[in-house]
């Protein structure tokens, strides 16, 4: 909503959230990737990188700056794999700002230079593959996917059945008027 979007005449209503969600990146149950990737997220939270990308998007009001790790047990294989093949296999779906692409046909948006900041401080490439929503937990099981990473909601049955970042993004639902 408001300047930029086909939704310039509506206005959040102040004092109307309703039930706030947090959004992480899901890994295989136990990967060792997840803690290598909460030691980026919080690099580039303190040095200023998030902030940045968040900015672009306008969505730097809702990064969650202290997010705290699941515990677990983490089980060695998934981070040799994903460096062994240069790439890390994103599974994503099409949304804007958090991955849409462009005028020019090109892969952006939140999620998109997020995982890009990532793959860099790990050494190795973002490949993006558009998913099934409904599938994303076969995806990442049969290992067509190394990971899940488009806005999704943290929820205890997830954390059940997978690794999942640090929380990084508060989402929340909220009321919008003229």
């Amino acid at each position: 909503i408001g300047e930029g979007t086909d939704y310039a005449d509506l206005k959040v209503v102040e004092g109307k959230d309703f039930s706030p969600e947090e959004y992480g990146i899901a890994f295989r149950k136990g990967s060792d990737i997840t803690p290598e990737v909460n030691k980026i997220i919080a690099e580039l939270m303190s040095d200023g990188t998030m902030d940045k990308i968040g900015a672009d998007y306008k969505l730097d009001q809702l990064l969650i700056k202290d997010g705290e790790a699941q515990e677990g047990e983490v089980v060695e294989g998934d981070l040799a794999y994903v460096k062994a093949k240069g790439k890390l296999v994103i599974g994503i779906t099409i949304f804007a700002p958090m991955n849409y692409y462009n005028e020019n046909e090109e892969l952006v948006g939140f999620e998109t230079e997020f995982a890009k900041a990532v793959c860099e401080k790990l050494g190795v490439e973002a490949e993006f593959v558009e998913i099934n929503w409904d599938s994303k937990e076969i995806e990442l099981q049969s290992k067509s996917i190394d990971c899940i990473w488009n806005g999704m909601t943290i929820t205890p049955e997830r954390c059940e059945n997978m690794s999942i970042s640090v929380p990084y993004m508060q989402n929340k639902q909220v009321m919008v008027a003229k």
